[in-house]
C-alpha cells in the first residue's frame, strides 16, 4: 500500500513590529494607543511615495497634498493651510526630532525604515500641538558591523527621472555613518495654464540629503549625529483654478478642465532647507539618559502667485518666507523590565519666522489701491516639563498616568503698506504678544486578557497653540484650541500569529477650533467653534499562507460642529463672485471629515527558480468630504488603486509601479473669497518602472 505524504502545514507568522509610541521600544501589540506602522516594504509595495499617498494605508488620515502647503488631518482634525508662525495640528518627527515647518522635499518617503501614525492627541510625551496625532518618521541607521548599500534609478510618466543612493556601514570599531540622497526631475507639467502656455503641477527639481553616524563611546553610552538638506523648486505647483461652473467678480468662467489653468500669472516655487542634530544616550541603570538637539533653517519663496485663478490682473501675490528652528529635549527613561516603568523630560522649542508678502491688486476693484506690502515677524518660545508612568496593578493589568505643563509665548512684529499708483501710504507699525499656560495629560489603562488578547481605555488631553494671522497681522491673534479624547481599544492576534485584529472605538471633545476663513480677500485663522467627533478604526492584517498576505485599515468618523455662530459663510452673486457674511455653521461637518474611509492590500511573493517575484495592489476608497464650514464645496467620494510588480534576482531588481490607477481629480484645497471659488488638485495617474541594485 503507497502512503500518501500529509500536506505541510504552513506555520509562517506575522513578524513583530516594533514601535516607539511611548518614545521606548515597544511591541505594537502591547501599547495602549492607536497606531498604524507601515515598514519600507509596505510603502513600497503599495507605491507610497510621500506623506499625501500615506493616506491609502492609514485610515482616517488626510495627507497635506503634493504639495505640503496644508496640515495633514487624523479623524477629521487638521487645519486646512499652513501659515508661517502656525504649526501643523499633526506633529511630524523624524528620527525623534519634532519639524515645525516641513518642507516638500522632507515629506518625500526616502531613506525610511519605518513610519508610525499615533491617532489622536499625544499631550504629554509629544506635547508639542499634538491636537489630531503625531507621524513619526523613522529613517534607516547604519549597520555597525557590515557595509551595505543600494542605488535605483526610475523613469515615470511626465518625463519623471528620479534616483537615490544609500551607502552605510562602520568606519572604526567604534564609528558608523551612512550617506542616503535622492533626486527627482520632472520634464512635464501635470497640466498646462491656458493663458500663459507654460506648465503647472510641475516639479522641476526634488532633492534630499541625509546623513547618520553613531558613535559608541563606550558599552553603555551612544552619540548619533544626523544632518540633511532638502530642495523643492516648482512650476504651478500651488495652482488654484475657479470650480468648474463658478463665476468669477468679473463674471469670468474658467475654460480649465483638469489639471489646466487659466490664469495670467506663471506661479513658481522654491523651497530650501537643512538641519543638524545629535541624540546622546547613556544607560546609568537605574535609567536612560537622552539628549536630543536640533536645529533647523528653511526659506521657500512663491511668485507669481494668482489668488482669483483667472486671466484678469485682479489679485497676484509673492511670498517670501523664512524660519530658524531650536529644539532641545532631555529625557530619563526606566528600565523595561521594572515593575514601574516612567519617563520624564524637558522641552525646548524656539522659532523664528519672518515674512514679507507683496500683494497686487486691481485698482478697478481695490478702490484705486495698486499695491500692499506686509513685512511681519514671529517669535515663539516654549518650555515643557512631562512624566508619565506605568504601574502594574497585576500580571496583566497596567495604569498610565501621563502629564505635561508647557509656558509659551509668542510675539508679533509687523507693518503693513499700501500703493496708490507711485503714491506711498505707509501703515503703523503692528506689535502683540501672547502667553499661554496650560496643562495637558494622559490617562489609560490596559488589561491583558490572555498573552494574545489585550484592551484598553484612554482619557487624553492635547492642545494646539494660538498664534498671529502673519499675513493679516491686523487681525487678533487666534487662541490655543483643545482637544478631549475618550478611547476604547481592543488588540488581538489569532491563528498561530497569522492574524492580527486591532479596533478602536473614539469620542472627541473639541474646543476652540482654530478655522480658516477669509476677511475681504485676506486669509486668516480664527476661533469660534466648539465640535464633537466620534468613530471607529479597524486595522487587520492577515498571513494566509508564506507567500500571501492581506491587510486593511477602516474607519467610520462622525464630526459636528456643535456650537459655531460665526463661521464665514459664502453665497454666489448672479453676476460672480461671492457675498461673504458671519454666519452659524452649527450642525455642519468638520473639513476633511470624510465619514468612511477603507483601504486593503493583497500581496503575493512567489520564488523561482531564476528569482522572486512580488506583487501587490491596494484599493483605497474615500466617500468625500467638506472643505469649508458652510459645507458649500464637497469632494466627492473616490476611489485609489495603486499596484507593484517586483522581479529580484540576486542583488537586482526590476519593479513596475502604479497610482491612481483610476486617474481621479482629487482636490486637496478649497478656498472661497469675494473674488471666486478656487482649488488645488492632487497628482493624477502616475506609473513608471525602478530598477534597483543592492550591495
Amino acid at each position: 500500500m503507497v502512503q500518501v505524504p500529509k500536506p505541510q502545514i504552513d506555520t509562517a507568522t506575522i513578524e513583530e513590529i516594533i514601535v516607539t509610541a511611548q518614545r521606548r521600544a515597544e511591541s505594537l501589540q502591547d501599547v495602549p494607543v492607536t497606531v498604524t506602522s507601515q515598514s519600507a516594504q509596505s510603502l513600497e509595495d503599495a507605491a507610497v511615495r510621500n506623506l499625501e499617498e500615506l493616506k491609502t494605508l492609514v485610515s482616517g488620515y488626510q495627507g497635506p497634498g503634493d504639495n505640503a502647503a496644508q496640515s495633514p488631518h487624523i479623524r477629521g482634525v487638521g487645519s486646512t493651510a499652513i501659515q508661517p508662525g502656525s504649526e501643523s495640528v499633526v506633529a511630524l518627527y523624524v528620527d525623534d526630532i519634532y519639524i515645525g515647518t516641513p518642507s516638500p522635499a522632507l515629506i518625500t518617503l526616502n531613506n525610511v525604515d519605518r513610519v508610525d501614525v499615533l491617532k489622536g492627541p499625544q499631550g504629554t510625551l509629544f506635547g508639542r500641538n499634538t491636537t489630531a496625532g503625531v507621524v513619526q518618521v523613522t529613517t534607516r541607521s547604519p549597520s555597525e558591523t557590515t557595509w551595505s548599500g543600494e542605488v535605483t534609478a526610475g523613469y515615470a510618466n511626465y518625463e519623471v527621472f528620479n534616483g537615490t543612493f544609500y551607502a552605510g556601514g562602520p568606519i572604526s570599531e567604534a564609528i558608523s555613518s551612512d550617506l542616503a540622497v535622492q533626486a527627482r526631475t520632472q520634464g512635464e507639467g501635470w497640466g498646462t495654464n491656458l493663458f500663459t502656455g507654460k506648465d503647472v503641477y510641475k516639479t522641476n527639481l526634488d532633492l534630499g540629503i541625509r546623513s547618520k553616524s553613531i558613535i559608541r563611546l563606550a558599552p553603555e553610552t551612544k552619540v548619533e549625529l544626523s544632518a540633511d538638506y532638502e530642495l523643492n523648486k516648482t512650476r504651478g505647483m500651488n495652482v488654484l483654478t475657479p470650480l468648474e461652473g463658478s463665476r468669477s467678480i468679473l463674471g469670468y468662467v474658467s475654460q480649465a478642465t483638469g489639471w489646466d489653468a487659466d490664469s495670467n500669472l506663471s506661479e513658481a516655487g522654491r523651497t530650501e532647507a537643512w538641519g543638524v542634530n545629535g541624540k546622546v544616550r547613556h544607560d546609568f541603570g537605574f535609567a536612560e539618559f537622552v539628549s536630543i538637539t536640533a536645529y533647523r533653517r528653511t526659506s521657500y519663496t512663491t511668485t507669481d502667485s494668482d489668488v482669483d485663478g483667472t486671466p484678469a490682473a485682479l489679485l497676484g501675490n509673492f511670498r517670501d518666507a523664512k524660519n530658524k528652528q531650536f529644539t532641545q529635549e532631555l529625557q530619563l527613561l526606566s528600565p523595561a523590565d521594572a515593575p514601574f516603568t516612567w519617563t520624564a523630560g524637558l522641552f525646548y522649542y524656539r522659532s523664528d519666522d519672518d515674512a514679507l508678502y507683496l500683494t497686487t491688486l486691481s485698482p478697478l476693484i481695490f478702490r484705486g489701491l495698486t499695491r500692499q506690502t506686509t513685512a511681519a515677524s514671529i517669535e515663539t518660545e516654549s518650555f515643557a516639563a512631562y512624566a508619565q508612568g506605568t504601574v502594574r496593578l497585576s500580571d496583566r493589568t497596567n495604569l498610565t498616568l501621563g502629564g505635561r505643563y508647557t509656558d509659551e509665548n509668542a510675539k508679533l512684529d509687523a507693518q503693513v503698506d499700501t500703493f496708490a499708483g507711485p503714491v506711498s501710504r505707509p501703515g503703523t507699525p503692528i506689535s502683540d504678544e501672547t502667553s499661554d499656560n496650560s496643562p495637558t495629560w494622559r490617562i489609560s489603562l490596559d488589561h491583558h486578557f490572555t498573552p494574545d488578547v489585550m484592551a484598553y481605555a484612554s482619557y487624553n488631553r492635547g492642545q494646539k497653540s494660538g498664534g498671529f494671522n502673519i499675513a493679516n497681522p491686523a487681525t487678533p491673534p487666534y487662541l490655543p484650541e483643545k482637544l478631549n479624547a475618550y478611547e476604547v481599544g481592543f488588540r488581538s492576534e489569532f491563528w498561530d500569529r497569522r492574524l492580527t485584529l486591532n479596533t478602536s472605538a473614539f469620542y472627541y471633545d473639541y474646543s476652540d477650533v482654530q478655522v480658516l476663513g477669509f476677511v475681504g480677500t485676506a486669509i486668516q485663522l480664527f476661533n469660534g467653534a466648539g465640535a464633537e467627533l466620534y468613530g471607529v478604526d479597524v486595522d487587520f492584517h492577515a498571513r494566509l499562507s508564506n507567500r500571501f498576505t492581506v491587510s486593511g485599515a477602516l474607519e467610520y468618523l462622525h464630526s459636528e460642529f456643535t456650537s459655531f455662530p460665526n463661521a464665514t459663510i459664502s453665497t454666489p452673486r448672479p453676476t460672480g463672485g461671492f457675498t461673504q457674511v458671519s454666519g452659524s455653521a452649527t450642525g455642519n461637518e468638520l473639513p476633511q471629515a470624510p465619514h468612511f474611509t477603507g483601504s486593503i492590500t493583497g500581496t503575493y511573493r512567489l520564488p523561482i527558480d531564476s528569482g522572486d517575484w512580488r506583487a501587490s495592489a491596494t484599493y483605497y476608497y474615500n466617500d468625500g468630504f467638506f472643505f469649508e464650514a458652510d459645507n458649500r464645496v464637497r469632494q466627492p467620494n473616490y476611489s485609489l488603486l495603486s499596484t507593484s510588480l517586483t522581479y529580484t534576482q540576486g542583488d537586482m531588481s526590476v519593479r513596475l509601479w502604479g497610482n491612481n490607477l483610476t486617474n481621479e481629480q482629487v482636490m486637496n484645497t478649497v478656498l472661497t473669497s469675494q473674488l471666486n471659488s478656487v482649488r488645488k488638485l492632487n497628482a493624477p495617474r502616475a506609473y513608471g518602472v525602478t530598477l534597483e541594485y543592492r550591495y
